[in-house]
């Protein structure tokens, strides 16, 4: 059981770090690796594996050439572009208002003298 905890863990994890989750594409590199050695063999072995990389998935001319659904990563689903989002530009502009002079309000009149407003809080003392 533990085992099979670990296993999901790790499969959810990887699938999480691929656009899509779709980790049935990764079955289908059998099939790249032959398509690969396919175009290196035409190519008389001058092929490297990252120009065939480019070929097959930038080149938008080759890539409509020929059949390459059997090749991992190339339906439409798995674009991360379509989770991109474009946001929407924010403006703010910070004005700050003008204040006119401050107002000084007249403080009001204690009705208890100030000399004996802080002894209320004392504890009373023995004299």
């Amino acid at each position: 059981m533990r085992l099979r905890a670990i296993f999901f863990a790790v499969y959810i994890f990887i699938g999480s770090l691929l656009p899509n989750s779709d980790l049935h594409e990764i079955s289908k590199i059998s099939s790249l690796i032959q398509h690969f050695q396919r175009h290196q063999d035409t190519a008389g072995g001058n092929l490297s594996l990252l120009d065939f990389l480019k070929m097959h998935y930038k080149d938008a001319k080759h890539m409509q050439s020929e059949n390459h659904e059997a090749l991992p990563f190339k339906k439409m689903g798995n674009s991360p572009y379509d989770y991109f989002v474009n946001s929407i530009r924010f403006h703010y502009s910070a004005e700050v208002p003008e204040f006119s002079e401050i107002i000084h309000f007249p403080q009001p009149i204690s009705r208890v003298k100030y000399t004996y407003a802080g002894t209320i809080w004392q504890p009373p003392k023995i004299a």
